[in-house]
């Protein structure tokens, strides 16, 4: 996978000329011959005045450190005291230098976003010339260094800070410094970990310099695959959500909507066609049925059964009640459930449904035309809630009421919390992987509003028991499960506020960021690449300033963003009847199916994406 990862970023692209490093150099500070330090594991003693090799870099290298945030593991250093590691002056003098405690100590430097590193420089140089000790220099995405963490130097050889045996040299310090090569590793942060020196007990720093390129590792050169169009006008097609099973197991079929016209919101008595496009035969256009009940966003929730490799279900409106139809497309039998559903189960038992007639009032969109919330004045009701249905019997029960949440408190800011005159509903159901728990947003407009919501999501057991909270700050948007037990979201970082693409562990305050510093395109409709262990995560944007939407995939160990596009999406494509790409992957993890209107209509297309994430597998 990495060779197939390193070909498709070099495509189109000859690497830059290498040229030595040439960092700005202080005046020497230790003349003479320093003290013998007994160590088999020293370098030699190069001589005074003598340079190191030079350190070769990519043209056009420069440095991106300066004044970045610094911080360190020793709780008594102070913040201008840790800013002297990035102030540009590396010149000794009593006053210009960070001092740590003594033990095992790092400083850590934040350069606000993911880059390309090719070398860090280290000057710790003091009038009495000595080598310190477990020098360990590391670099990660991760702030917490416990993830994806590339260790660039390590001479701590009996392990005694705890980051593994080093193999590298002990050395003098001069006024040269200590260059590190950085290897092009893609990295955010820069961590440096010390424990004393041979004259005192003491950690110190006078500069820390970190050189790269931020563009290499946001951008990658690379060619985008083409979009291939499943779907051709005159009619305008599109997918459910991206949450959905959208293609059968074979991934020889996938689910489309189809209707007529754009540009507006659906009546009661628009009809949507129900169909499946064959992709192994000209993307033959296969109609299945029909409905009444459906929107621009998710159209009629049309998708493959889980567990079934014949059966597709969608919802519709039959007199005055919403229904839900589940087909055989082999014998084209069809049953009828007396109501809709928004999810599946993972083995296809049962369903879970909010109140779409509250959501066609709330949230335009989402819901469904033809049939008025009865509790449209009624704050947060009694009797809607969130209902599980028995896909065998047709049975459903409400597993708890609107009124019933809102009595929960809020605990987040302030200002975002609910108020006696707010108006509540619930939106996005998703069961986990096995079929034991389910996530949810609870949502709210404050009285007077017309547009902003606040939301707050929650976790319950299936059967409605054992409630929740996992994210309380009132930001929270798209999201999927990643497994049983972890839902990556886009949500407010419990720690700060702000947004990020976190995985929040159920039942737990457990949480790391995913992307941090490269997925910095704000909110998208994130999921993972199946058949990949969950390294590969599929996401989008929102229009930007140009209305460009880019689908992307991200690959999780290396924190390489690959693109898959640009899809223009014409300014008439905005609010309830806007087009969003919702990527989503074939079940091989094989293709990247959107929704886009770049050609002057929605309709549906598809991406391989195999030679990116799966270089080595055969193709079908």
């Amino acid at each position: 996978m990495a060779a197939g990862l390193c070909a498709c970023f070099a495509r189109g692209a000859e690497a830059p000329a290498a040229v030595p490093l040439a960092p700005a150099l202080p005046r020497p500070t230790f003349t003479g011959t320093p003290l013998d330090v007994r160590s088999p594991h020293r370098e030699p003693y190069r001589g005074e005045g003598v340079p190191p090799p030079p350190l070769l870099v990519p043209a056009g290298t420069r440095l991106l450190s300066g004044g970045c945030a610094v911080t360190s593991s020793d709780a008594r250093a102070k913040r201008r005291d840790l800013a002297l590691a990035t102030d540009g002056d590396k010149q000794y003098s009593p006053s210009a230098y960070l001092e740590l405690a003594p033990g095992v100590q790092w400083v850590q430097l934040d350069l606000g976003t993911q880059a390309a590193i090719h070398a860090v420089c280290l000057w710790r140089e003091r009038p009495e010339q000595c080598v310190y000790r477990d020098t360990v220099v590391q670099v990660a995405n991760d702030p917490a260094f416990k993830a994806g963490v590339t260790t660039l130097f390590n001479n701590d050889y009996d392990n005694s800070a705890g980051h593994g045996a080093g193999q590298d040299k002990e050395y003098y310090e001069d006024h040269f410094g200590k260059r590190v090569p950085g290897n092009g590793a893609r990295a955010r942060y820069v961590r440096v970990t010390g424990n004393g020196n041979t004259s005192d007990p003491y950690n110190h720093v006078t500069e820390i310099e970190v050189y790269g390129d931020v563009q290499l590792a946001v951008e990658p050169e690379a060619r985008p695959p083409p979009a291939r169009a499943l779907t051709r006008g005159p009619r305008f097609h599109w997918r459910a959500y991206y949450d959905k099973l959208l293609t059968d197991p074979s991934d020889r079929y996938v689910l489309c909507n189809q209707v007529d016209f754009e540009g507006r919101s659906p009546t009661a008595d628009d009809v949507l066609r129900v169909g499946m496009v064959d992709m192994r035969d000209g993307d033959r256009w296969i109609e299945l049925g029909a409905s009444r009940a459906w929107n621009w966003q998710q159209g009629c929730m049309l998708q493959w059964v889980p567990g079934s490799d014949c059966e597709v279900a969608w919802n519709d409106r039959e007199g005055d009640r919403f229904v839900m139809h589940i087909l055989d497309v082999k014998t084209r039998q069809r049953r009828t459930l007396p109501y809709p559903f928004y999810c599946l189960s993972p083995d296809g038992a049962w369903a879970l449904a909010p109140d779409f007639r509250r959501l066609n009032d709330t949230r335009p969109g989402y819901g469904y035309a033809g049939l008025p919330d009865p509790n449209r004045d009624v704050l947060a009701p009694a009797d809607e809630g969130l209902w599980r249905i028995d896909l065998k019997t047709g049975e459903r029960r409400r597993l708890f009421s609107l009124a019933e949440v809102a009595t929960i408190p809020f605990v987040g800011p302030p200002e975002l919390a609910f108020t006696a005159g707010s108006k509540h509903w619930f939106n996005h159901l998703l069961i986990n992987t096995d079929g034991t728990r389910f996530f949810f947003l609870h949502r709210w407009r404050q009285k007077g509003e017309t547009g902003r919501f606040i939301t707050r999501a929650f976790t319950v057991g299936a059967d409605g028991k054992d409630l929740h909270m996992l994210i309380p700050s009132g930001k929270v948007s798209h999201f999927v499960w990643r497994d049983a037990a972890h839902i990556t979201a886009y949500a407010g970082h419990p720690d700060t506020g702000e947004w990020r693409f976190c995985v929040f562990e159920d039942q737990s305050r457990n949480v790391e960021v995913v992307g941090e510093g490269v997925l910095t395109w704000g909110d998208g409709h994130i999921t993972y690449v199946p058949g990949t262990d969950n390294e590969w995560v599929l996401n989008d944007t929102y229009p930007d300033k140009q209305r460009l939407q880019r689908p992307h995939l991200f690959h999780i160990p290396t924190h390489a963003r690959v693109p898959l596009g640009e899809f223009l999406s014409p300014k008439g494509y905005t609010g309830e009847w806007r087009c969003d790409l919702h990527p989503s992957c074939t079940r091989d993890g094989r293709a990247v199916l959107i929704d886009s209107t770049h050609k002057g209509g929605r309709q549906v297309y598809r991406i391989d994406i195999g030679a990116i994430v799966k270089p080595d597998a055969a193709k079908p």
